[in-house]
C-alpha cells in the first residue's frame, strides 16, 4: 500500500494504518525535498506497476485536483 501525500494527514493516514496491520511500502509526495517521514521512504512517482493507493493529502483543494492524475497514473501499466 502507498500513501500519496507525505504531511500531516498521511502521517495519521500511516499511523492508522500500522495499528490494523496494513503494510505500508512508502509515501508518493511531488516535493523532491521530502525524502522520508516517520520510517517510510518518499517515492516521487508512482509506481510503473498497480499499485494499491490511498490519498493521503489533507487539504481538499489540493486533494481535488490530483485525484484525477492519480486515477490515470495508477492505471498505466
Amino acid at each position: 500500500m502507498f500513501l500519496y501525500g507525505a504531511g500531516g494527514h498521511g502521517k495519521v493516514i500511516a499511523e492508522i494504518a500500522e495499528d490494523v496491520n496494513v503494510k505500508i511500502d512508502a509515501f508518493i509526495d511531488i516535493d523532491i525535498s521530502k525524502r522520508q517521514i516517520l520510517d517510510y521512504n518518499i517515492l516521487h512517482e508512482i509506481p510503473n506497476k498497480n499499485v494499491e493507493l490511498i490519498i493521503s493529502i489533507g487539504n481538499n483543494g489540493i486533494r481535488k485536483k490530483s485525484q484525477p492524475i492519480t486515477r490515470i497514473s495508477i492505471l498505466k501499466n
